[in-house]
């Protein structure tokens, strides 16, 4: 994308000692309320996944008063699935990820 300094275009970034250009471009900025170094990600879903996200987050609204994203939700469930120790490496498609998932979050 022209003028985005992790492409190459643009502004630069400063440099720090021993900085590589992998972390180069995961210091590109804090989002607000992120406490941490992020990257935005633009992902294609399916409308049944998107639909399927919105549902989980009106039932929450509708049982906590609280909206939350769709980007909230993604993360943590992204969380979750890290916090789960799964080596998602053992797949090789996405139906052996979910078969990941589901064998050990039905275990717990």
């Amino acid at each position: 994308m022209p003028g985005n300094a992790a492409e190459g275009g643009g502004a630069t970034l400063p440099t720090v000692p021993g900085e590589n250009s992998a972390t180069r471009v995961s210091l590109i900025g804090m989002r607000h309320g992120m406490r941490e170094p992020w990257a935005k990600v633009t992902v294609v879903l399916p409308s049944r996944h998107v639909a399927y996200l919105d549902g989980i987050l009106i039932d929450i609204r509708l049982k906590h008063g609280k909206a939350l994203s769709r980007a909230q939700l993604i993360r943590g469930l992204i969380e979750a699935t890290l916090r789960s120790y799964i080596d998602l490496s053992n797949a090789d498609t996405t139906t052996g990820i979910m078969e990941l998932l589901v064998k050990k979050w039905r275990r717990a």
